[in-house]
């Protein structure tokens, strides 16, 4: 599991998923060993670094 940046700002945010990718992203964040927000700002940053639009 990576370190969290010492002082990194974190904004809060609330969504709507479909029940089952919701299941499927805990489990994800379980079997890695990290927080749903440590799994979600992966995956945001993943897409951006990807040119998601």
């Amino acid at each position: 599991m990576k370190a969290k940046k010492e002082h990194e700002a974190l904004a809060r945010a609330t969504m709507r998923l479909p029940e089952d990718l919701w299941r499927a992203v805990q489990h994800r964040a379980i079997d890695e060993g990290i927080t749903l927000a440590e799994l979600a700002a992966k995956a945001l940053r993943e897409y951006l670094k990807k040119g998601g639009r």
